[in-house]
């Protein structure tokens, strides 16, 4: 009845918030500055997001990359002792 209650100006008792779900950056998207450095891991000018498309610096994507990696490693020792 969620509808009818918005249609009528009714609020809903109890309704809980509605929360953004933790979001992280899992696939990032190295970037060089020219076509002789791709590939270079040193050489490495920043990070985006392939999905929000936020930038970040090389050393925050190295971080958020190795969080990523940490995370899923233990979300995969979780799963496999159940």
């Amino acid at each position: 009845m969620g509808f009818l209650n918005k249609i009528l100006g009714k609020k809903e008792r109890n309704e809980a918030p509605i929360l953004p779900a933790p979001y992280s950056h899992v696939v990032l998207l190295p970037r060089w500055e020219s076509v002789e450095e791709m590939g270079n891991e040193e050489k490495i000018a920043g990070y985006t997001c392939e999905s929000c498309q936020e930038s970040f610096s090389p050393e925050a994507g190295r971080e958020l990359q190795k969080l990523e990696a940490d995370r899923f490693r233990r979300e995969m020792t979780r799963g496999a002792e159940s």
